[in-house]
């Protein structure tokens, strides 16, 4: 958040009031708020980056919640409740998860968290064949670093360094990142919010550039 955003959060705390966007007027409100973040707050208040006052605002109830990689004994139990919500959200019929599915999956890092989990079972869901979820329907980068990011095998002056003197820097650039956005939709097996999150993009970012390399 903002420094300007987390100062009108610290006031709806502190008061009980908001101001609506073209409003004048202060209302009363009575709500339980519930904050959640994968930062690690205490660091950035220290560096200055989150208010220390709103921290401790919002630290009444702290939970900490582990990584999907660090609770695996929770994966079928996730799948089963992910497969039933996003079916019904699809309006499609729901499908078990075999048991090499759930073995496989509990194999993989989930570098992105449960979301990832979610787009993995969507994807299976719509392409899926069988009655039941099998291991192939779910392509992984087995092995994979959880990690590791995409584009650091080279330095920037390496990669300099290998250019002509004389280049269309426009269509370099082009090529390179279009490049770069392929290579992370295969490593992310087609799912495309967890290729965004390698890429350092948001999803509809990286929507709006596939659309336009692909016209």
């Amino acid at each position: 958040m903002s420094p300007a955003a987390q100062a009108k959060l610290l006031r709806v705390l502190a008061n009980g009031e908001i101001q609506r966007v073209g409003s004048t007027t202060l209302r009363k409100v009575d709500v339980r708020v519930l904050a959640a973040t994968h930062r690690d707050l205490q660091a950035r208040v220290h560096s200055g980056q989150f208010r220390e006052d709103l921290f401790y605002r919002l630290a009444v109830v702290p939970i900490q919640l582990p990584p999907l990689r660090e609770r695996r004994e929770d994966i079928e139990d996730l799948c089963q409740m992910l497969c039933a919500r996003i079916a019904k959200e699809m309006k499609v019929p729901s499908k078990q998860v075999s048991l090499g599915a759930v073995e496989k999956l509990s194999s993989y890092a989930f570098p992105g968290n449960i979301r990832e989990l979610a787009n993995l079972l969507e994807r299976a869901l719509i392409l899926g064949r069988d009655l039941e979820l099998q291991p192939e329907d779910f392509p992984l980068q087995s092995g994979a670093a959880p990690s590791k990011r995409l584009g650091t095998e080279v330095t920037i002056e390496q990669l300099a360094a290998q250019l002509p003197e004389q280049l269309d820097l426009r269509e370099m650039l082009a090529k390179l990142e279009r490049s770069l956005i392929e290579r992370a939709i295969d490593s992310s097996g087609g799912v495309q919010a967890v290729a965004a999150r390698h890429l350092g993009l948001s999803r509809s970012d990286l929507g709006y550039k596939l659309g336009r390399y692909s016209g």
